[in-house]
């Protein structure tokens, strides 16, 4: 049981036995209660925080490699401050990454599709060929295709010569 619940008991209890005057009971009890009421809160928040500040320790830990130390509060703070960081920079980086993977996956889409054209153009293409390299050509136009929600990287790109041209 709390110390919010039996606060809260306490008081009850206290109600069915006292035999003082009604407004002035009522009085104390409601602040009773109330101040029962601040005291969960604040059992609440404690917990909470209490918890949030365990799951970053064992992260600190398990970064640090010291299981048996606990870290000051400034120095948790100042080395989750640091991993944050780290993580901003990691996806910025990955950011960056397909970008620039996505500009060669649509150069070289464009140079197999002219490439394709040019083999058609010659009927140099077979049946077997295209059983073998269709699949590939579906998966990059797949890969370049918009996601739900997104828009199409070629709707991007022409939207871009659109403005410089």
């Amino acid at each position: 049981m709390s110390t919010a619940e039996k606060l809260r008991e306490t008081t009850r209890v206290m109600a069915e036995r006292a035999s003082v005057d009604v407004s002035t009971w009522d009085q104390h009890s409601n602040a009773c209660l109330a101040a029962a009421d601040e005291l969960e809160h604040l059992e609440q928040t404690f917990d909470l925080r209490h918890a949030s500040d365990q799951r970053a320790i064992e992260i600190w830990r398990g970064v640090t490699g010291n299981k048996l130390q606990l870290p000051s509060q400034d120095d948790l703070c100042v080395f989750l401050m640091m991993a944050l960081d780290v993580q901003t920079q990691n996806r910025k980086a990955a950011e960056q990454r397909v970008e620039s993977l996505t500009k060669a996956l649509q150069a070289a889409h464009e140079a197999m599709e002219h490439m394709g054209d040019v083999l058609n153009g010659m009927d140099a293409v077979t049946a077997e060929d295209v059983e073998r390299f269709g699949p590939t050509f579906d998966l990059v136009r797949a890969a370049l295709s918009p996601m739900e929600g997104e828009e199409s990287i070629a709707a991007v790109g022409d939207t871009e010569d659109t403005a410089n041209g």
